[in-house]
């Protein structure tokens, strides 16, 4: 059987980049010949995918009840908003779409409280991958990255 090395992993990648996850990616590149140093930068890769896809996945608001999407497009609206209440002191409320597309009111207070709560959730889980991506670094072998888990 025919070792996999790095120019092989290379090559593959180039050829189906557009279609491999970073944790598919991760997962042949940590069964070839490669070195340690790509490894650990195909699992930082595979780190900050998950840490991506949890926070745009949404959270879930305590103080409105309701859960509220977190794509990049939602990052933008919130804070176009957010700024909007910062600039007009005579506006009072805004109307918000849920993750269940229900629309709701929210007041200047809920609004920025709904504006922590999307913040802390995604402050921790930013602040989880730098935690393991300090963590993958520091490994010394394979099995102490594949032991990092999200």
């Amino acid at each position: 059987m025919k070792a996999i090395m790095t120019n092989d992993l290379l090559e593959y990648r180039r050829k189906h980049e557009e279609h491999l996850s970073a944790e598919e990616w991760y997962g042949i590149i940590k069964t070839g010949s490669v070195p340690m140093e790509e490894v650990k930068k195909a699992k930082i890769a595979a780190l900050r995918e998950r840490c991506e896809q949890e926070i745009t996945a949404g959270f879930q608001s305590k103080a409105a009840g309701h859960a509220f999407g977190l794509k990049d497009h939602d990052q933008m609206n919130f804070t176009q908003q957010l700024l909007m209440f910062v600039q007009d002191a005579s506006l009072e409320a805004a109307a918000w779409k849920t993750e269940s597309d229900q629309m709701v009111e929210l007041d200047r207070k809920l609004f920025l409280e709904v504006c922590k709560e999307a913040e802390h959730h995604k402050r921790s889980r930013l602040t989880k991958f730098w935690m393991l991506k300090e963590q993958v670094e520091a490994a010394g072998d394979l099995e102490q990255v594949e032991r990092i888990k999200w």
